[in-house]
């Protein structure tokens, strides 16, 4: 996906990136999800989202006017609210996905009897991605949710919501053994939460979650 034919819109019926195959997102490029049927981008393949400081990759709701302007041509009529669509889900198929300079937002329409990997706006099961500079705002469920997962996150940013639904953290774990450094976890009501993961938490900042 270029810049240039931004911003994108997955509509009701969701968006699979098949397995063997890889979708490439370039920096700027903003991908808008309806919030009919609360739609998924699952990722049975590979997805490369490489952004920058400067143009970062976004992932957002169809009314979140701020990225990708009003896209749904009706002013201020209706603003985006967390959980307006599902989840953007790495399948354990995956190899190799990764996310830089990405920012997720108003996702996570889940609930606690999804497996522990689709309890995120991003979640991955049984597969290793790596994530540098990842910012994930406004879920109402958790922000990241890894299960059974090596995967990586570094310099990121996780910040849900002090009142999200079902006790919700920044970043929930459940086994495997991830490596989170260098990030930031603010307004969550749980910033981090491990379940049977015997994860590497390094060189993290902790301010202004509820618990």
């Amino acid at each position: 996906l270029s810049a240039s034919s931004s911003p994108y819109l997955v509509d009701r019926f969701g968006f699979t990136v098949a397995s063997g195959k890889t979708l490439t997102i370039d920096p700027g490029v903003v991908v808008k999800i309806v919030p009919n049927n609360e739609p998924s981008l699952i990722v049975n393949g590979t997805i490369a989202a490489t952004g920058s400081a400067a143009n970062p990759v976004v992932f957002t709701g169809f009314a979140d006017d701020e990225y990708g302007g009003d896209l749904n041509a009706n002013g201020s009529a209706t603003t985006p609210t967390a959980g307006g669509w599902r989840r953007l889900f790495i399948d354990t198929t995956s190899v190799g996905s990764s996310f830089t300079h990405t920012l997720i937002r108003y996702g996570g329409n889940n609930t606690v009897t999804d497996d522990a990997g689709k309890q995120g706006a991003i979640g991955v099961s049984s597969s290793t991605v790596a994530f540098d500079y990842l910012t994930v705002e406004k879920s109402n469920f958790h922000g990241l949710a890894l299960e059974n997962s090596n995967s990586t996150v570094t310099n990121s940013r996780f910040s849900t919501s002090t009142t999200a639904e079902f006790s919700a953290a920044g970043l929930y774990i459940s086994g495997g053994s991830p490596s989170i450094a260098s990030s930031t976890f603010n307004g969550n009501y749980r910033g981090l939460s491990l379940v049977s993961a015997t994860a590497s938490v390094t060189d993290n900042s902790f301010v202004g979650n509820e618990q």
